[in-house]
This record gives structure tokens, C-alpha cells and sequence, in this order.
């Protein structure tokens, strides 16, 4: 199926994802049982549809990601004018740009989590009991600071705090089950009571929506708490470490953390649709749903991410350098990792002495273990050993093949094409090197078939 309907802006184009906040947002607040009056002026313990009340404020959090891109956009413009990335004032114009947009991927990646573990707990009962605990946390921390700051207390807040403590308490007797209340802080015997007002981590939050999440959903939050949330949160707090900073500070990465808003809107808008029951056949969140359920791109980017077809002994890029697979383990929730062995080592003179020490090119051990989207396949060292079988089988059919005397001599040709054949450049991005390298190597060949002639 297209995803791309008649009149409508490319997907991957800013227009899209605008379009997708902007849109979705407004198709789905139309049906929430709540408007623009009783969100405003009606305290969320005074509405009737805790639920609703819920989602609204989802369905704004969206609306405002759609103004945050349009704002990028208008940065960024289409007017032709060149910038110097690499000028200093430039860098902290568009790191401040992506300062903002990494709040708002926070923000959106914490509602995307709690939209997917809401999916275990759907009844307007448990939305209430959640918002209670939200709001009787706040006022804990009011009172705390209160106290700590001014030293007063403020009895208002105080006679609040017991009234949603009661509340809390009479769901928690019948039908809250505390057990499901993913937003509680676990204690030693379980989830702790509400009216502690202790939330659960976010970290703990999103690992377990990686269990429940289908692979559009693990796209969009990432495939670990680090890379969908951490990088994020770290980017927004003062480092003054050197590499602790935003690597990708371009208008580049402006780009992409406006695709990943509006990614992370899509599937907020289609998981709120989902709990909210909205069967409608049309209306753009069903036009949205449709793209995501009738596509199978995310299933197969995320495989490539996390399940790349890699086997033991294949001979892989890993983060640079030339390496061999010896091992392939498995996370938590079926996401692969690789035990490599880099096959390059160099010459170097020992400073001061004359003397020669061989050393791992790469500055690390002989051995490493990386997460799947650090290692990609450069060759499959089974489909190398059944070709040269087959070869050798073609003129004697009754060779005894020894696979294992074999393998030197293929990790032996490898080496040599990454050195000598332009492998490596051609890994790092520089082709015109690479080709320069393979022109050399056949240059190599023919004099040496000329030499023998």
C-alpha cells in the first residue's frame, strides 16, 4: 500500500509530520468526550470520564510537536542561503533549536510509554487513580518546599492532600488492583500503596513497554531506555565534558529530530485511538492507522537494527573496523548482540627504543562485544565457503573438502580487500579512495599476468 495519498505532502517531508500533529490531533479530540471548556475550567476530579480527560491533554501534547516542527521548518527554510555549520555562533544557534526539540522527544517518548501500558489497564478507573497519584505527588512536593523554603505550612494544600489520599485510598480498596498500576513505585512486598505517592522510574516504565509494544511503537521509542530516552535526557542538562555534547549539531540533525517528533506522533495518535475504542473508517487517525497497519516497514527496519542477519564466522564493519563474529547473544527482549574478533593488528615503534610492537589498530582489545546496530555484514563467510566448494567440486566431485583449512585462507582475502581493494575507504565513506584502491589492484593483476605471460 502507498503511503501516500492523492494531494498529500511526501512522508519523511516536514509538511507530513506537521500534517500528522495538526490533523490527527484535532480528527481525535473531536470524538474524546470532553471540549475545550471542561478541560479548561473542570479540575480533573470533576469530570465524568477520567479517560478522556487523559487523552486531551495527549492530543495537545501532539498539537504542540506540530508547532515545534513548523517552527524548525521556518528555520531551516528553502531560501537556497548556505550556513557555516562550523561557525561557533551558527552551532549554538541550531544546538538551542535541538535543545528544544529534545525536550519535546522526551515529553512525547514518556506519553508514547504510558499510551502502551495503559493497553493493560484500559478502564476509566485506573486514568484516575493515575492522575491522582500525579497531582498528590505535586502537592507533597508544594508542601515539602513550603516547609523547607519559607517555613510555613500551608494548610489548604494540607486538607487537599488528604481528600485525594482518601480518594486514592476507596479505589485502591475496590477495583484498583495495585498490582497492575505500572506508575507505582515497586516496593519490597510489590507495587507500594498510592497515597505514598511514589511513582515508578521512567527507565523502569519503558523496558517494560518494550515487552508489549509492537515494532512500529519500539521504532518510535527507541530499542533501549539509553537510546530512546537517555541520549535525550543527557543532551538537556549542562556537560561540559568533552563528547558529552550533541554529536549531530547541523541542520541535518534539526531534520531528523523533526521525523522523530512526528513518528512519535503517528503512533501516539493510533495508540489513543486504540483506547479509546475509535472505530471509524474515516477521518485522518484512521487514515494514519491504515498506513501503519497495512505496512511492514517498521518490522523489517527494526529486524535490520536489532536482528541483522549475521551469523558466527561472518566477517563484519564493526564501528569501523574490520572483525570477525565468534558470538551472537541476545537481550532481554530478543535484541542481538555480537562478540567480535577485529582481525587487524600494525606495527608500531616503541617510543624511545627502536624496537617494533604489534598493536590492535582500533586502540582496543583483540575482543569486543557490541549491540547489533554497531556491527553491519560485510561478507557471509558460509556463502564464500559454498562457492569455493562448488568451484572445486565443479573439476573434482570426489574432493574431500576440509572447510576448516579453508577459513584461513578467506579471513587472508578479506584482509586483503580491505586493505588493499578499497574495502575500508569504501566502509568510511571515501569513494573516490576506494575506487583509486580497486584501479590499483587491477593495475597489480595485469602486470602480474603480463610478468607470467
Amino acid at each position: 500500500m502507498s503511503l501516500i495519498r492523492k494531494n498529500q505532502p511526501e512522508i519523511t517531508r516536514p509538511e507530513f509530520f506537521i500534517e500528522v500533529c495538526m490533523k490527527g490531533s484535532a480528527d481525535l479530540r473531536k470524538i474524546l468526550k470532553i471540549d475545550e471548556s471542561q478541560y479548561n475550567f473542570i479540575h480533573h476530579r470533576g469530570v465524568t470520564k477520567s479517560q478522556s480527560y487523559f487523552l486531551y491533554s495527549a492530543m495537545n501534547e501532539v498539537e504542540k510537536a506540530g508547532i515545534s516542527i513548523m517552527q524548525a521548518e521556518e528555520f531551516i527554510g528553502n531560501d537556497g542561503k548556505e550556513i557555516d555549520e562550523n561557525d561557533r555562533l551558527t552551532k549554538n544557534i541550531i544546538q538551542s533549536i535541538q535543545d528544544e526539540q529534545f525536550l519535546k522527544i522526551r515529553k512525547m517518548t514518556e506519553l508514547l510509554t504510558e499510551l502502551v501500558l495503559f493497553s493493560k489497564i484500559n478502564t476509566d478507573v485506573y486514568y484516575r487513580h493515575y492522575m491522582l497519584i500525579k497531582e498528590l505527588k505535586s502537592l507533597k512536593d508544594t508542601i515539602k518546599n513550603a516547609k523547607n523554603a519559607y517555613g510555613c505550612h500551608i494548610q489548604n494544600y494540607q486538607k487537599q492532600l488528604e481528600d485525594i489520599m482518601q480518594e486514592i485510598s476507596s479505589l485502591e480498596t475496590s477495583p484498583v488492583d495495585i498490582s497492575k498500576c505500572w506508575y507505582l513505585a515497586n516496593g519490597k512486598k510489590g507495587r507500594v500503596t498510592g497515597i505514598k505517592g511514589v511513582l515508578s522510574s521512567f527507565e523502569e516504565r519503558i523496558n517494560t513497554a518494550f515487552g508489549i509494544a509492537n515494532p512500529n511503537q519500539i521504532i518510535a521509542l527507541g530499542t533501549s531506555f539509553e537510546e530512546g530516552y537517555g541520549n535525550f535526557s543527557n543532551a538537556v542538562h549542562f556537560n561540559a565534558v568533552v563528547g558529552a555534547h550533541v554529536s549531530n549539531v547541523s541542520l541535518q540533525g534539526i531534520r531528523a529530530n523533526m521525523s522523530g517528533m512526528g513518528i512519535l506522533a503517528a503512533n501516539i495518535i493510533i495508540q489513543a485511538r486504540i483506547l479509546f475504542g475509535d472505530r471509524r473508517r474515516s477521518g485522518y487517525a484512521s487514515f494514519l492507522s491504515k498506513i501503519f497497519r497495512n505496512s511492514n516497514q517498521a518490522e523489517v527496519a527494526l529486524n535490520k537494527h536489532t536482528k541483522p542477519n549475521i551469523q558466527k564466522g561472518d566477517f563484519v564493519n564493526a564501528q569501523g573496523e574490520l572483525a570477525e563474529v565468534l558470538k551472537i547473544m541476545k537481550g532481554k527482549y530478543g535484541f542481538r548482540s555480537f562478540r567480535v574478533r577485529f582481525l587487524l593488528k600494525e606495527d608500531t615503534e616503541v617510543a624511545g627504543k627502536g624496537d617494533r610492537k604489534t598493536v590492535w589498530t582500533h586502540k582496543n582489545p583483540e575482543f569486543e562485544e557490541y549491540p547489533a546496530m554497531w556491527v553491519r555484514k560485510l561478507y557471509s563467510r558460509k556463502e564464500i565457503l559454498d562457492s569455493i566448494k562448488k568451484e572445486i567440486l565443479k573439476h573434482d566431485s570426489n574432493a574431500n573438502i576440509r572447510t576448516q583449512k579453508l577459513v584461513p585462507f578467506i579471513r587472508k582475502s578479506v584482509i586483503h580487500m580491505w586493505e588493499n581493494v578499497g574495502l575500508k575507504e569504501s566502509v568510511h565513506g571515501k569513494k573516490e579512495q576506494a575506487l583509486e584502491k580497486v584501479e590499483q589492484e587491477r593495475e597489480r593483476i595485469r602486470r602480474s599476468i603480463n610478468s607470467v605471460s
